[in-house]
């Protein structure tokens, strides 16, 4: 085929961005055999000028789609057709409403480039599957996944974010193929998964505050996590420390600013000297309802943030943060996610790792946990 009958259709209102709808549609006539192996492809001028799109978009495109292994480009020569990538790609989905072009979620993009990084540099390759929700739009990473996963064109998976994928399917047709799929968003469905342990947070953060001389502690956390799912868990953990819990001190919310802020106004902060919060996009809801009542941070309150280690969001006031370490989860994953590829076995059903997490102002220490289903492992 050559480049001037390649028909792509760009939709301008989708959420998914331009150069991914590229890569999406080339991918699929290679597939589907409409391009074959040597065929040329568009240069980076006729893609521009043809779809309208800037420069970087169609830099990008075919850039992406060399890295997975679906086409080759050498200087002077173009860009031509390689084929379907077998066995040697990672594919990475990730929630293209979180990682999206403005960026208002940083821990994700951290997460991609982290992940992009390791794969490198153990000479994989690999491709991003972002996903959509968009109303009226199909949700074409995640169609992608699943039947390159059944096509065997995978050799791992790693699910950054997927609240709207079929979890089912693909665990399904991981386990078949016998293709590693690894979680970073503690899927207990998935055999492997990597996780914050927030419950450690919530502890660590409570013996900090115990150590500032605070009393009456405050808890703001993410009400759909699966650390809290026992509501007596953050309770105990205040008791272990000396801390009198007291209901409307602990408010769960949605892990969005606007959650942080609606949580910091549920609670009585005249009754407090302490408060924690759990994710540092709702720390910055809570950041501007403090700010709105005139609270000083110290002073008034000490409040301690889980933060993501990198992330560029600022806070008005200095709450004491305590950061994960992005890349470290990341090698977590890419460990187990390796050993899985080369059929080892682990024994442990779940093994703790603990990175060093930095706060602003002393090294503080937390829990990361990866947790093994082997038991599914035939």
């Amino acid at each position: 085929m050559s480049s001037a009958k390649l028909n792509l259709i760009l939709d301008q209102r989708s959420p998914v961005p331009l150069y991914e709808q590229i890569c999406q549609q080339i991918r699929h006539k290679i597939e589907q055999k409409q391009l074959q192996s040597g065929d040329s492809l568009p240069t980076t001028q006729e893609l521009r000028t043809r779809l309208q799109v800037n420069s970087k978009t169609a830099q990008l495109a075919l850039s992406t789609l060399a890295k997975e292994g679906y086409v080759t480009r050498q200087p002077r020569r173009g860009t031509t057709v390689k084929g379907i990538p077998r066995r040697g790609v990672v594919g990475i989905y990730m929630y293209v409403a979180l990682y999206g072009p403005h960026g208002e979620h940083e821990f994700y993009h951290l997460i991609a480039n982290n992940l992009s990084g390791q794969l490198e540099r153990i000479g994989r390759v690999h491709r991003m599957y972002l996903g959509s929700e968009a109303p009226d739009t199909t949700n074409t990473a995640c169609e992608d996944l699943l039947r390159h996963l059944s096509g065997g064109v995978l050799s791992g998976v790693i699910l950054v974010n997927s609240p709207h994928l079929q979890i089912d399917e693909l665990v399904q047709i991981g386990r078949e193929k016998r293709i590693p799929v690894v979680s970073l968003s503690g899927h207990r469905e998935v055999d492997y998964s990597v996780r914050i342990d927030f419950s450690g947070y919530v502890r660590s953060a409570a013996e900090y505050l115990r150590r500032q001389g605070r009393r009456r502690v405050g808890v703001i956390y993410n009400s759909s996590s699966p650390s809290f799912r026992d509501a007596t868990l953050i309770p105990r953990i205040l008791e272990e420390n000396g801390f009198q819990p007291v209901p409307s001190w602990i408010v769960g919310r949605d892990e969005t600013e606007q959650g942080g802020y609606e949580a910091a106004g549920r609670i009585p902060m005249g009754e407090i000297d302490g408060l924690i919060v759990e994710d540092d996009i709702m720390a910055l809801g809570v950041d501007r309802k403090l700010c709105e009542a005139g609270i000083r941070v110290p002073g008034d309150l000490v409040v301690t943030a889980l933060w993501n280690k990198g992330s560029r969001l600022r806070l008005t006031l200095p709450f004491e943060r305590f950061e994960v370490n992005t890349a470290e989860q990341v090698e977590i994953a890419m460990q187990i996610m390796q050993d899985a590829i080369n059929g080892l076995r682990i024994a442990q059903p779940h093994w703790k790792i603990i990175p060093k997490h930095n706060s602003s102002r002393q090294l503080r220490r937390g829990n990361m946990v990866a947790n093994v289903l082997t038991g599914s492992k035939s």
